[in-house]
């Protein structure tokens, strides 16, 4: 559905998956946050990205990168920085995409 460009589509889809208590993995965290970016859903993106650490989802520097780019896009740069540390912390280091906003 996201490669055809159907993202509300999607973002509806996968509210009513969490109904069910499906949280997914990891790859369609991924999705659904360059999805919501797309649309220029930043506040979406975020509560993805909470709500993903809450139910326990291992997180890689990919989705941190995503996180990174919403927090600057809206902008909020101390959020951004604190992101950044949090993924060197756990040994990833950004990269150059993680900067291309």
């Amino acid at each position: 559905m996201v490669r055809r460009n159907m993202i509300v589509q999607t973002l509806e889809l996968h509210d009513k998956v969490l109904l069910k208590e499906i949280h997914g993995d990891r790859f369609t965290l991924h999705m659904l946050m360059r999805a919501c970016v797309t649309e220029g859903r930043f506040e979406e993106a975020e509560e993805y990205f909470r709500k993903a650490m809450a139910w326990g989802v291992k997180l890689d520097a990919a989705t941190y990168s995503i996180v990174v780019q919403v927090a600057c896009k809206k902008p909020n740069s101390s959020v951004a920085c604190k992101l950044l540390k949090e993924m060197r912390d756990l040994g990833w280091l950004p990269s150059e995409a993680t900067y291309i906003v």
